[in-house]
């Protein structure tokens, strides 16, 4: 008997047809499921959120959803990244698929389907929005593909073990990626490899990396520590202690000096980089809890910031989501689905 819980998908019965995509105007009951991807647009206008394989439309302004797609993925969407100018985002799938949709309406754009036999976990679109990465497969399995998406085409499969995140530079020229507690970072235009670090202790799990803005240092998030990294030279240069129970999981620049993080017990930490100290902290949800393993490769909190850095979107595995006003860190709006329930 085949495992369960394998991310390879099963395969299709010649008799049996998959239910189709439907797009609904306004809110529309979907199953109830994880929410592991956000996306705000830049003008804090449209937000997008997945429950398990359904995509929700929002107008941020009223608080309502605009559209829903049911079953935009045959499985549960892992990832979701909107694009720097907001007309597009991008979504990775538990079933092996990787989708790009407009966000003016809810049309699918580009399929990229069966790109791997396991789960793609992290999908990153380049600032040109003419590439993305994939993260897919666990442990020795992992590997992050590379795709040119006007021509449909897989230009690189970089083979990384026990891969947990990527993170591409701002300009496009060089990811990073971590691999349990080593961080190797590639030139995407030479495929080559171009740096290396690695921790000393090497039961510590780089659970999180992002770059900062001027593509010159690499920042990784685990159980413990903050750390800064020389993009060029591979060298450590500070160490940050945070007092968060348990891996930060997810990393993302807010300016030049400023960055968010989300932990696996729901705090969501705001840095000052340049001072090397944690700035402020709050609680996505008191009564969070953790449901998956700690080497887990999808987050189980994750969050999408506006570009003016007034508004921050979190949402969690359990699906609850909040909107933040990030000046005063004060929750100003939760954001509910309908519950399904078996009789209705």
């Amino acid at each position: 008997m085949g495992n369960r819980n394998s991310c390879s998908s099963p395969k299709k019965s010649k008799r049996y047809q998959l239910p189709k995509t439907t797009i609904h105007e306004g809110e529309y009951n979907v199953p109830d499921g994880p929410c592991y991807g956000v996306g705000l647009t830049p003008d804090s206008r449209i937000l997008v959120t997945t429950h398990d394989n359904s995509i929700k439309y929002w107008d941020l302004k009223t608080k309502r959803v605009i559209y829903t797609i049911e079953r935009a993925h045959h499985s549960t969407i892992y990832s979701l990244t909107m694009s720097n100018n907001g007309t597009t985002f991008i979504t990775g799938s538990k079933g092996n698929t990787v989708k790009i949709w407009s966000v003016d309406k809810p049309q699918e754009l580009h399929k990229f389907k069966n790109i791997t036999e396991n789960c793609v976990f992290e999908v990153k679109l380049t600032n040109d929005n003419n590439y993305f990465l994939a993260r897919c497969g666990y442990e020795e399995e992992a590997h992050v593909q590379f795709w040119n998406i006007r021509k449909k085409s897989l230009i690189k499969s970089f083979p990384l073990g026990n891969a947990l995140c990527i993170a591409i530079a701002p300009n496009d020229e060089i990811f990073a990626c971590s691999s349990w507690s080593e961080i190797k970072v590639w030139d995407l235009r030479t495929k080559e490899l171009v740096s290396q670090m690695r921790l000393i202790d090497t039961s510590v799990i780089i659970r999180s990396l992002v770059f900062t803005n001027d593509g010159e240092k690499i920042i990784t998030g685990s159980n413990a520590w903050l750390k800064i990294w020389d993009v060029g030279s591979g060298n450590l240069i500070h160490t940050i202690e945070h007092q968060s129970k348990l891996p930060l999981t997810l990393l993302k620049m807010l300016d030049d000096e400023t960055m968010i993080s989300a932990s696996d017990d729901g705090v969501i930490g705001i840095w000052n980089i340049e001072e090397k100290r944690l700035i402020d902290s709050f609680v996505h949800n008191e009564n969070f809890k953790i449901r998956s393993r700690y080497q887990d490769p999808k987050p189980r909190i994750t969050f999408s910031a506006s570009k003016d850095k007034k508004t921050l979107v979190t949402a969690s595995n359990e699906g609850l989501i909040k909107i933040w006003d990030l000046p005063s860190r004060k929750c100003v709006h939760t954001l509910f689905t309908p519950r399904i329930t078996d009789d209705s």
